[in-house]
């Protein structure tokens, strides 16, 4: 539309602009009903207001008359209230009311013309008929009988035309309200009516603004989520088909350069695709390569290693014909435990390499876990002793049925009990625990040894990371136990976890299902 403002900014003022121009009329249109119904009611309420005056007036005029007329024919008695004060309480408040009630402006003020000239008319007899009342009164004091004629004859036929007419002009304002009511109700009737139709309109013409921005702004945004779908389905053809010089056109622009760009990249990882492949084909040889070189390294150098271990321990068995000497018995041990650290850091190379490889069995059977966690305690009992340590062993329940893999369990807590004895000085503590959580249980190893620091205590579980450590300690661990024992919990579907302070020694926690295969989720 030519009218419409090109940018989309200017189209959103447009409506909004719009709308608040309708608001305005809709609302000076209710103003105007609103104006209309407060008069009618004004005009109903006056009504009856007049009505109750009059009344009033007439009862009041038929009070002082009868206390006059009681104090003619009863001069011994005299009247309960004397006409004045029936004329200053009553009668000339109403008059009072009655003049400020006719002499404003009303909305019926031409409908009530006569009504207001009878008003005037009514008070110059009400003024006649006091004065004669007044005369009637002082008459009364010279000449009681002449008095009781005088009533009779003209202040009783006054009182009567006055009240008479009264009572006339009651029964035609009465009938006049219930016109007038009904008429007040049919107008009503019809301002509610317009009232209705006004918001109608002024709906209509908010929801056809609000159209028209649909049309000119959610439209084309559809459209555009149409062709990102296509885009994500690879279906764009490159040209959404429209032009627009707002800001939706501007975005349209922008999409239509992203999507070549995702073309062109997408040519471009296609044709690295096949060099990609090539690359992944030639790393999973390199790692099986790798695998099956440490796993016939490791069988290969097993042999001549058990070779001299053997050697090397049977050679320290002295014999009393053939003593050995200090020096040669040192050089000896010396031999037998690099031979034993190097046959440990072989065994632990070739079941890493198992694993990594995909090849390391799952041997699954139901087990004793007191058993098993007591056994490697007592495996160890000659290296915690030698280092003049003790040992706790804490079972929650013994015995203990497990289903998973014995001996991987048992090479964990080798593992780890095995580096608690390392790096824990000599007279220090070491506790081993197993408790249940639900289908879980959490194994634990606790030591007081020198602590790992905090920022390091993630690198231990990686191969051939070792931490610094005191210079006593510095050279007893191969960097390939923890390394080995995460490796292995997660073949158990379990997890290793560590909590550490340096100088204040360090445990380790190794959560495992107690029947693997048929575990809840873990904690």
């Amino acid at each position: 539309m030519p009218w419409l403002p090109s940018t989309l900014r200017g189209r959103l003022l447009l409506v909004f602009y719009g709308g608040v121009l309708l608001t305005l009329l809709g609302f000076s249109l209710v103003y105007s009903l609103l104006q209309q119904h407060q008069q009618l009611t004004s005009r109903s309420l006056e009504l009856p207001e007049a009505t109750e005056l009059w009344l009033r007036l007439d009862q009041a005029v038929g009070d002082s008359q009868g206390l006059l007329q009681q104090s003619l024919e009863v001069p011994t008695r005299p009247p309960l209230e004397p006409p004045e004060v029936v004329w200053e309480s009553e009668v000339r408040p109403i008059l009072e009311h009655l003049q400020e009630l006719y002499g404003k402006a009303r909305v019926w003020e031409e409908e009530r013309a006569a009504e207001t000239r009878f008003f005037y008319d009514t008070r110059l007899l009400l003024r006649s008929l006091k004065d004669l009342q007044d005369e009637v009164a002082g008459l009364a004091l010279e000449s009681p009988e002449d008095a009781l004629v005088l009533f009779r004859e003209r202040l009783s036929p006054l009182e009567k035309e006055i009240r008479g007419s009264i009572s006339g002009l009651i029964r035609i304002q009465l009938d006049l309200s219930r016109n007038n009511l009904a008429a007040v109700q049919q107008h009503l009737l019809e301002l509610n009516q317009r009232v209705v139709w006004a918001a109608l309109l002024m709906l209509l013409g908010l929801a056809l603004l609000a159209g028209l921005l649909a049309r000119q702004i959610v439209n084309p945004l559809k459209r555009l989520q149409h062709a990102i779908l296509q885009l994500k389905e690879d279906r764009f053809q490159g040209d959404l088909g429209w032009q627009r010089r707002d800001e939706i056109g501007d975005l349209a622009r922008e999409f239509q350069q992203m999507a070549e760009a995702i073309r062109e990249r997408t040519r471009q990882l296609e044709r690295s695709h096949e060099d990609l492949s090539r690359a992944y084909r030639d790393l999973d040889a390199a790692t099986q390569a790798r695998s099956e070189f440490f796993a016939g390294m490791s069988h290969d150098l097993r042999t001549p290693l058990n070779a001299i271990i053997g050697f090397a321990d049977a050679l320290l068995q002295e014999t009393p014909e053939d003593p050995l000497t200090p020096y040669q018995a040192d050089r000896l041990r010396r031999i037998l435990n690099s031979g034993r650290q190097l046959l440990e850091m072989l065994n632990s190379l070739l079941d890493l390499s198992k694993i990594e490889a995909g090849r390391m069995p799952l041997h699954v059977e139901p087990f004793d876990l007191a058993i098993c966690v007591r056994d490697a305690a007592q495996l160890l009992e000659p290296l915690w002793r030698q280092k003049q340590l003790s040992c706790e062993v804490h079972l929650e329940h013994e015995p203990w049925p497990c289903t998973s893999d014995e001996g991987k369990l048992r090479q964990i807590l080798h593992n780890l009990m095995g580096n608690a004895i390392k790096f824990t000085p000599a007279g220090g503590t070491l506790k081993v625990g197993a408790a249940q959580e639900g289908d879980w249980v959490r194994l634990s190893v606790q030591d007081s040894g020198i602590g790992i620091p905090e920022a390091a205590q993630e690198q231990v579980f990686e191969m051939f990371q070792q931490v610094e450590t005191h210079a006593a300690f510095r050279g007893q661990g191969t960097g390939l136990g923890l390394a080995l024992v995460r490796r292995m919990v997660d073949l158990l579907e379990g997890t290793v976890t560590l909590k550490s302070q340096e100088g204040q020694g360090s445990t380790f926690t190794v959560r495992f299902p107690a029947q693997l295969g048929t575990r809840s989720p873990g904690p």
